[in-house]
């Protein structure tokens, strides 16, 4: 970049030229993490990038999993979560592929190994009810206290 100004409006003798060399702002979009989260008895995914992602945008032709699955992305500022019928102790492959964007234009480098192998947590142990219902238990018996007459 260069910088010219002009010497006669600032009242000096003569024009001031300067040159700058300008570093380019990070031009690509990173994956930060992938972490699996656990609601109910259902899993999901959530993948943090770099840089916030475009509201509303179909980020589903973007990437695939393997073994296929039926889920649904949506974007929440810097991260997609991917809700679906993950199968507890499974291992899911997840590939990105070039060209995912992000709000601000940065996109995967299209270089970039974009691949994952995830394992969904097992269910926690759990049990439930079905019915209220009455319990049976045995009737307390007291000990007769050796000075009670």
């Amino acid at each position: 970049m260069e910088l010219l100004l002009r010497g006669e409006s600032l009242g000096l003798a003569a024009d001031l030229r300067c040159e700058y060399a300008l570093a380019p702002l990070e031009s690509t979009l990173e994956v930060i993490h992938i972490m699996e989260e656990k609601y109910g008895e259902f899993s999901r995914l959530r993948i943090t990038f770099s840089d916030d992602l475009a509201a509303g945008r179909d980020y589903r032709g973007y990437l695939h999993i393997s073994p296929a699955v039926d889920f649904t992305v949506e974007a929440v500022g810097r991260e997609l979560i991917i809700a679906g019928d993950f199968r507890p102790r499974e291992k899911y492959s997840i590939e990105f592929f070039p060209g995912l964007e992000s709000s601000g234009g940065k996109k995967l480098n299209d270089a970039g190994d974009y691949f994952w192998e995830v394992q969904i947590a097992d269910l926690k142990p759990a049990v439930e009810f079905i019915d209220g219902g009455a319990c049976c238990c045995p009737p307390l018996r007291r000990k007769k206290s050796p000075f009670a007459p």
